[in-house]
Parts: C-alpha cells; sequence; structure tokens
C-alpha cells in the first residue's frame, strides 16, 4: 500500500489584504505617536519640585517634576486603544493573525533593511580608511605634511590628546605606580595590618594592577639621573668615547643612559608610544 505523501502549505506573504480597516487605523497612529515631540515640560501640579506642599511625592510626575512628553502621552493612548481593541475583538482569531503576521513581516523587512544598511556602513568605513591611510602614506614618502590642489589641501596632522600608554608587563611596574584592588572583609580590615596575611586567605582578596594615572604621572616626572636636561657629563675614561679620549679630553657631555635623552623619567615595564597621525580634508 503506498504511503501518501504530506504536503506543507507555504504560508502567504502578509499583506494589507491579511488586516482589517480597524487595525489599519490603529497601526497608524502608534506610528504617528513615535513622530511626536519627546520634550519632557516642567510639571504644573508641582511646579518641577517633584515635591507636594506637605513634602510627598508628586504622583503626576513620579517625582521627577517633569510631566510627560507628547511623545509618551501618544504612544500610550495608542497602546491602551490596541488593548481595548483585542479586548473587544478576541474572538474573530482570524484579523488578529492577519494583524501579527503584518507587524511580523514588517519587523523582518526592517530588520532585513537594518543589517544591509550596516553592511554597507561597515564597507564604506572600510573604503574610507584604507583610502586616507594611502594618502598619508604616499605624502609622509614624499617627506610632506600637505598637498594642495584646486579643491581644498590634503593635510597629515598630528594627533591631539594623551599619548597612549603602553603597559608591557605589569610585574615589572615598581609599586609606587601599582593599586592594590579586590576586596576585604569589615571586621578583617578592622584589625589590620601589623602582619599579612591576618588568615588563610578567605577574608581578603588583593591584587595588583597598573594605575594609568599614577604611571603617566611618573613618566611626567624629570629623570632623576640628569635632572631633565636628557644629557650627564662624565668624567670617567671607560665612559667617554674614543674621541674624546684621543682628543685628550677630561670630560665629555653625552645623552643620558637612564632616558635615552627625553629628560623623563623611566617606569620599568611601561612606555609612552608616539600619538601618530591623520589625514585631514580641507577645502
Amino acid at each position: 500500500m503506498a504511503k501518501t505523501a504530506a504536503v506543507e502549505t507555504a504560508p502567504a506573504r502578509a499583506s494589507l489584504l491579511d488586516i482589517q480597516v480597524a487595525w489599519l487605523d490603529l497601526l497608524t497612529r502608534r506610528e504617528e505617536a513615535e513622530e511626536q515631540a519627546d520634550d519632557r515640560p516642567v510639571c504644573l501640579n508641582c511646579g518641577g519640585s517633584g515635591k507636594l506642599v506637605n513634602n510627598q511625592e508628586c504622583q503626576p510626575c513620579e517625582g521627577t517634576g517633569r510631566s510627560k512628553s507628547p511623545r509618551e502621552i501618544a504612544i500610550e493612548e495608542a497602546d491602551v486603544a490596541i488593548a481595548e481593541n483585542l479586548s473587544r475583538e478576541i474572538e474573530k482569531v482570524d484579523d488578529i493573525i492577519g494583524f501579527i503576521r503584518f507587524i511580523e513581516s514588517g519587523l523582518a523587512s526592517s530588520k532585513a533593511e537594518r543589517d544591509r544598511q550596516a553592511t554597507r556602513v561597515s564597507r564604506f568605513d572600510q573604503l574610507l580608511q584604507q583610502v586616507k591611510a594611502g594618502a598619508k602614506y604616499a605624502i609622509e614618502k614624499l617627506q610632506r605634511k600637505r598637498i594642495d590642489g584646486s579643491r581644498g589641501y590634503l593635510l597629515v596632522k598630528g594627533n591631539g590628546g594623551l599619548a597612549p600608554l603602553i603597559v608591557q608587563d605589569e610585574t615589572l611596574l615598581p609599586p609606587e605606580v601599582v593599586k592594590l584592588e579586590g576586596w576585604v572583609r569589615a571586621d578583617i580590615w578592622a584589625r589590620v595590618v601589623p602582619i599579612l596575611p591576618i588568615d588563610d586567605g578567605k577574608g581578603w582578596s588583593l591584587k595588583p594592577r597598573g594605575s594609568d594615572s599614577l604611571i603617566r604621572a611618573k613618566l611626567a616626572e624629570a629623570c632623576a639621573t640628569c635632572e631633565g636636561t636628557g644629557e650627564v657629563r662624565v668624567q670617567h675614561p671607560s665612559h667617554m668615547s674614543t674621541e674624546a679620549l684621543q682628543a685628550g679630553a677630561t670630560a665629555e657631555v653625552k645623552k643620558c643612559t637612564a632616558c635615552a635623552g627625553s629628560g623623563k623619567a623611566a617606569v620599568p615595564g611601561a612606555y609612552l608610544a608616539d600619538r601618530g597621525n591623520h589625514l585631514e580634508v580641507k577645502v
């Protein structure tokens, strides 16, 4: 005996034909509500204080001092109208199914369009960065900072702001730029600290973390070896260059090895990277 093949019927695409006119009106009201102004005016009931004369919280504004915005009011009214219509028409299952399918169809198409636009944005952004990076490289290869044209000019400009802080190895950081982060039980901390650990480790947990602000502050200090000059005067022959010794010099000024001539203090395990630059299009 032959088996009967199961036939699956694909649901028809939701359209305006699937919903009743009443639902269209409610949907339109809900969409128009989203377009209303969203500014919240001062509450007239409490004058913006959020409190009444008896110091009780103002109920209309829930103590915020601001009334609902036109958008909030319109959305609330539209949602109430939809809920009331559902309560009256809940037995008209096919009408409600049609309305739900219509909304689902619009949601799916909107999400697809959003994803498509997000992909376009990403591609255009990547292309823009590639073209700018290529132009910047070409200008720098010419050892120039600016190239003029009839529509404007291209300018390679240094980045502003703080120089990037690079922490290569936190284990090398000196204690004065490290903070201990974690937790400690209050009763243990109250007895604290002639000796650590005070217990078996279950009452506290502290981990060393390099502090960006402390590291930056340390790197901004003057080098202790050269006192910020970037140079040191050496007199011992083992520290002097061959040229200076052959010239009969008894002393020589050399670049400070402690700060590599920067005049700034060093922090083991961390350094400030170059800010870099970027391309600007000027008209």
